[in-house]
């Protein structure tokens, strides 16, 4: 359990604690319907990142995203992509940025890419990023970060508009760092 000296200053201000398990976690799970119907479920995960709280992973699944096992998968990068996402006040996809004029930016190129990905699962074409990404915006963003630092070249291939947004708003270039570039 690792915990957040009150006095320091974070990039991650709501999380206060990481907890990690061994494997795969189980937890209890709630579905809504439109009918209002609700459907409990025992539900596997690999990681969880919680709104004024922690961090969940699963060591084994943080090890397979460290060693590049399952390009394109990074269960701890994908969660602290969800509080990123936070900073800003809510999980809706769209981090803190800097500068009003960076939310305009951001949003069409995410909108635009998530359209694109929608339509390509609908017509069964493969694509660089994973579909758990059209779960939702705060999804999308979470999965598209895991692409841009594990797989970057196939990320700015498929959707550069995307990569663009994740370069500036990481202040990295991840596909400059492979060896083709």
């Amino acid at each position: 359990l690792i915990r957040r000296s009150p006095a320091r200053q974070s990039n991650f201000p709501s999380m206060i604690s990481i907890f990690v398990y061994p494997s795969l976690f189980v937890i209890d799970a709630e579905e809504h319907d439109d009918a209002g119907i609700v459907s409990t479920y025992e539900d596997e995960l690999s990681g969880e990142s919680w709104d004024l709280g922690p961090v969940v992973l699963s060591w084994e699944d943080a090890l397979i995203g460290a060693r590049g096992e399952d390009q394109g998968y990074n269960a701890v990068m994908h969660e602290f992509a969800h509080q990123l996402d936070l900073e800003n006040g809510a999980v809706d996809g769209v981090p803190k940025l800097d500068g009003a004029e960076r939310y305009d930016a951001w949003e069409g190129a995410f909108n635009d890419a998530y359209e694109k990905l929608e339509k390509k699962i609908r017509a069964e074409r493969d694509s660089a990023v994973d579909e758990y990404a059209l779960e939702g915006p705060d999804e999308f963003f979470a999965v598209v970060t895991e692409h841009f630092f594990q797989t970057p070249v196939d990320l700015r291939a498929e959707f550069p508009a995307v990569y663009e947004e994740l370069k500036a708003y990481f202040k990295q270039d991840p596909a400059s760092w492979t060896a083709n570039e």
